[in-house]
C-alpha cells in the first residue's frame, strides 16, 4: 500500500459501489469472478451485481448509471471477451468515465496475451473481427480503441500466476489502496512530510500479515500526530484505528503483539524516548525471565531505579549469558525449599535428566523407588509451577529452574551428593573409584575433558546408581575415553546414555534387566550383547549414528519396547524376524541405512503406527510390518512396488513412498518428492487432500489426478509430464474453485517451467 499515493489529491465524489467487473461468460462469473466476489466481501469492499440486469442489444441506463457510480472498474479480459458487443460498449463508456470523471481502471488478462487484446489478434482478435462483421466502421474504431487504450493499463496476467488464490488476494489488496480516503490538501507545504510518509510506509509493510508495532517520536509539535492522521486516512479502509497517548495504554493495549489479529499495525506517538526503549527493554527481560513471576520480581526490583540504557543493558547482558543468576536463584529457590525431600530429588532428577523427557518415562524410571510418589510428586512440581507436562506427556522444566536445580546440587557437600555433575569431580571418581552408595545419577559433559580413565569397578561400586548420562555439550574438541574390557555396570541402572560409546560392544557383565532406556547415538558399537536378555523394562532404544552397528540385539524379551531408532546405521544389512515380538513397538525410525536390504515378511507388529525408511537406497522390498500404521515413509528406497495387502493398512493418514493405493481410503497426504525413477502416479484415493511429486523428473502421467477435486498438487520440476497432463492440470488451474492453501508456496497446482499447449 502506498501512503504517497493516498496524499495525492482526488476530487471528492460520493460513490455508490466500490467496483463495477466487466467480462463475458458464465465460465468467468462461476470461477474467477466468485472467488473474487467472496475476497471482496471479506475485505468490506462493495461490489455492483449485474446479475438481475437483462443482456439486450444496448447497455440499460442502470448499468451505465453504475458504471459512473463506481469507484473503480476492473475489466477482465477473457479470450471471449471481445465477442460480446455489450461488453465492447461497456468498455467504452468504462474508459469515458476514466477519461472525465478520473475513474480507476484495473486490468486483468484472463488466458489472454495484453498484446493480442491491444492489437486485436490471435484468438481474441478472430472474435473482435466476427463481432464487427455487422458493425459500421465508427463502432470498430471506437471498440478499437478502448481495447487499445485499456490493454496499455498494467494489469495481473494470469498466465504468470501459479496460484490464482494468491493473484485474487494481491487484487483485494491494490483495490483497497486505491479506495483509500484522501486528506485532499490539507496538509500541502509541510517540509519534509513526504519523505516521513515514504518511512512510514516502510516500516508499517501493509503488505505482511504479520502484527507490527511502529512508535513515533519527537517534541510537541513537530508533526507527529499529523503523521498519525494521513496514515490512518491511508489505511482507513482496512484498519479499526486507535491511538496511545500514554505509556498506561501502550502496557495495557500493547504489551503483546499476539494480543492483535493477523496484518494488524499499532502506532505509538510520544514526546518520550525513553519511555518506547524502557518498554522494549521489559519485553526483552520478561522473556529472559521465561514469564516466571518470582523470576520476574526479582529483576523488576533489580532494574527499580535505573533509568539510564546502558544499566538495563547491563543487567540483560547478565540475563542472557546466564553468569550470576545468584538474585533470581535466591528467590526461586523458595519454591524449591518448600518441597518435600523426595519431592526436591524428582525436581533436580528432571533438572538433570529428564527435561524435555516423556512422562511416561519418567514415571517408569522412578519405579523402583519404594519412598517415591512419582504421579503425586509430578503433580506437585507442577502445581508449584516448577515444571509444566504438555496434553500428550512431555514434561519441561525452564532453564532458569534448571539453573536452580544445578546449583542446589552443588552447594550440597561432596560426600552426601545423590547426583555428581561437576565433570573433574566424576573424572576423579571415575578414575579412582571414590563413588559411593549415595549416587543415584551421572551427568558426565566431557566438552572439556581431554582424557579419562575409568576403573574396573568405578561403576558397579555406585550400588545405588539409577542413572548414567555421558554427553557432549560442545563439539569443538577431541578427548579420549578408556574403558577396560571387563568393566561393570551397576545391577539395577534404569537410564543408559552415553553418546559415541568408545567400544564395540557392552561389557558381557551388563545387566539389561532393569533398563528403561538405551540411548548410544555416536557410538562404536557393533553390536550391543549376544543371545537374549531380561528386557521386560526397556521402551525406548535410540542407536542413531552407531555406523559400526551390524547386529541388533535379540528382541525376544522387550515386550514394553515403544521407540526404536536406529538412523544413519550404515553398516546394518537386516532386521532379525525375531523383531515380531515387539507387540507394543509404536515408532520405528530407519532413516539412511544404506546397506539395509532385509526386512523380514508378517512382523505383524500390532501397536506399530510411525515408519520412517527414508533413504534405505538398498532396500528392494517392504512387506506389510503393520496393519495400524498412520505414518509411511519409503521414498528415496529402491522398493519398485507395494504388496497389494498395504490395503489393509486402512488407519494411514501420510503416506512417503513411491507408489500408492486407491483403497486407503483415510490417506491425506501423499509426498512423492524425490523418486526420480517414478514415471507414473496410479489412481489415488478421493480423500487425499495434498500431493506432493516435486523433482521426480522421470515423471510423465498422472492417472485421473482430478478425482480428488480439493487436493493441493505440486510437482515442481516434473519436466517430462506428458501433454495430457500438463493441459488438463492448467485447465484445473483455471477453471476449479480454489480453496484454502497450508502455506503460499504450496499451490493447488504448480508447473513451474511454461509448457507450450497446442
Amino acid at each position: 500500500m502506498s501512503l504517497m499515493a493516498s496524499h495525492s489529491y482526488v476530487p471528492s465524489l460520493n460513490y455508490k459501489f466500490n467496483v463495477l467487473s466487466s467480462f463475458h461468460g458464465p465460465d468467468v462469473r462461476k470461477t474467477l469472478l466468485s472467488h473474487m466476489r467472496d475476497q471482496f466481501k471479506r475485505y468490506g469492499i462493495t461490489m455492483f451485481d449485474d446479475q438481475e440486469i437483462e443482456r439486450s442489444a444496448t447497455i440499460p441506463p442502470s448499468l451505465t448509471e453504475a458504471i459512473r457510480e463506481s469507484r473503480i472498474s476492473i475489466v477482465i479480459l477473457s479470450r471471449r471477451y471481445a465477442s460480446s458487443g455489450w461488453c465492447l460498449d461497456e468498455l467504452v463508456k468504462i474508459m469515458k468515465c476514466k477519461e472525465t470523471m478520473g475513474q480507476i481502471v484495473i486490468t486483468i488478462f484472463y488466458g489472454v496475451e495484453p498484446s493480442y487484446v491491444r492489437d486485436q489478434t490471435g484468438d481474441f482478435g478472430i472474435a473482435f473481427n466476427e463481432t464487427c462483421a455487422r458493425k459500421t466502421g465508427k463502432k470498430r474504431q471506437k471498440w478499437s480503441k478502448a481495447l487499445h487504450d485499456v490493454a496499455n493499463i498494467a494489469g495481473e496476467d494470469f498466465l504468470i500466476w501459479n496460484n490464482e488464490a494468491a493473484m485474487i488476494e494481491k487484487i483485494a489488496k491494490d483495490v483497497l489502496r486505491k479506495l483509500n480516503a484522501t486528506p485532499s490538501r490539507d496538509f500541502d507545504g509541510m517540509v519534509g512530510l513526504e519523505a516521513h510518509l515514504r518511512e512510514m510506509e516502510s516500516l508499517l509493510d501493509l503488505d505482511c500479515d504479520g502484527v507490527k508495532m511502529v512508535a513515533i517520536s519527537g517534541p510537541a509539535g513537530i508533526g507527529k500526530a499529523i503523521m498519525v492522521v494521513l496514515t490512518t486516512m491511508a489505511c482507513s479502509c482496512v484498519y479499526k484505528k486507535s491511538f496511545f497517548q500514554s505509556i498506561k495504554q501502550l502496557e495495557a493495549l500493547a504489551d503483546e503483539t499476539t494480543w492483535f489479529g493477523p496484518g494488524s499495525r499499532i502506532v505509538v506517538t510520544t514526546e518520550n524516548k525513553d519511555i518506547l526503549r524502557q518498554h522494549e527493554l521489559a519485553r526483552r527481560v520478561t522473556y529472559l525471565c521465561g514469564n516466571l513471576p518470582l523470576g520476574l520480581r526479582v529483576v523488576g526490583s533489580s532494574l527499580r531505579g535505573k533509568n539510564g540504557e546502558e544499566e538495563w543493558e547491563e543487567v540483560i547482558r547478565r540475563l542472557e549469558t546466564i553468569l550470576d543468576h545468584r538474585d533470581i536463584e535466591q528467590v526461586l529457590r523458595v519454591g524449591y525449599e518448600s518441597l518435600h525431600e523426595n519431592e526436591q530429588s524428582l525436581f533436580l532428577h528432571i533438572a538433570v535428566f529428564f527435561n524435555g523427557e516423556d512422562g511416561d518415562i519418567v514415571k517408569a524410571m522412578f519405579d523402583d523407588h519404594n519412598n517415591l510418589d512419582i504421579k503425586h510428586g509430578l503433580n506437585i512440581l507442577v502445581n508449584r509451577s516448577l515444571i509444566y507436562m504438555y496434553p500428550k506427556g512431555k514434561i519441561v522444566m525452564h532453564k532458569l529452574l534448571q539453573q536452580v536445580g544445578r546449583q542446589a546440587i552443588d552447594r550440597q557437600e561432596p560426600w552426601k551428593r545423590t547426583i555428581l555433575t561437576d565433570a573433574q569431580e566424576i573424572c576423579d571418581v571415575l578414575e579412582d573409584d571414590k563413588g559411593t552408595r549415595a549416587v543415584s545419577g551421572i551427568s558426565f559433559d566431557i566438552s572439556r575433558i581431554d582424557e579419562v580413565s575409568i576403573g574396573k569397578k568405578a561403576l558397579k561400586k555406585m550400588h545405588n546408581l539409577r542413572f548414567l548420562k555421558v554427553y557432549k555439550r560442545r563439539y569443538d574438541r577431541n578427548y579420549s575415553m578408556h574403558i577396560p574390557e571387563e568393566m561393570e555396570f551397576p545391577s539395577r541402572l534404569r537410564l543408559l546414555q552415553w553418546e559415541a560409546y568408545p567400544s564395540n560392544c557392552l561389557p558381557p557383565t551388563f545387566h539389561p534387566e532393569y533398563l528403561v532406556k538405551l540411548d548410544m547415538k555416536y557410538s562404536l558399537i557393533e553390536y550391543l550383547w549376544q543371545g537374549a536378555q531380561p528386557l521386560t523394562s526397556l521402551k525406548e532404544i535410540d542407536l542413531a549414528w552407531s555406523c559400526q552397528l551390524k547386529e541388533l540385539p535379540d528382541p525376544t524379551n522387550a515386550t514394553n519396547l515403544e521407540t526404536l531408532d536406529l538412523s544413519l546405521c550404515k553398516s546394518l544389512v537386516e532386521i532379525p524376524s525375531s523383531f515380531s515380538r515387539l507387540d507394543k513397538l509404536q515408532k520405528l525410525t530407519v532413516v539412511n541405512c544404506i546397506n539395509l536390504q532385509v526386512i523380514p515378511a508378517n512382523l505383524n507388529l500390532a501397536s506399530l503406527d510411525h515408519v520412517e525408511m527414508f533413504g534405505c537406497s538398498a532396500l528392494r522390498n517392504f512387506p506389510v510390518i503393520s496393519t495400524h500404521i498412520t505414518t509411511l515413509s519409503i521414498s528415496k528406497t529402491a522398493v519398485d512396488d507395494l504388496p497389494a495387502s498395504t490395503r489393509l493398512c486402512s488407519r494411514l493418514l501420510s503416506l512417503n513412498l513411491e507408489y500408492s493405493i486407491k483403497d486407503l481410503h483415510r490417506l491425506h497426504d501423499l509426498n512423492v518428492s524425490g523418486c526420480k525413477r517414478l514415471e507414473s502416479l496410479p489412481e489415488l484415493p478421493r480423500s487425499l487432500s495434498v500431493l506432493y511429486a516435486n523433482d521426480c523428473e522421470s515423471l510423465e502421467t498422472v492417472f485421473s489426478p482430478f478425482s480428488t477435486p480439493s487436493a493441493v498438487l505440486c510437482f515442481t520440476n516434473c519436466f517430462k509430464l506428458d501433454q495430457q497432463t500438463q493441459r488438463a492440470m492448467i485447465q484445473r488451474s483455471i477453471i476449479q474453485r480454489p480453496f484454502r492453501y497450508p502455506e503460499e508456496k504450496c499451490l493447488r497446482c504448480l508447473i513451474t517451467e511454461p509448457w507450450e499447449i497446442p
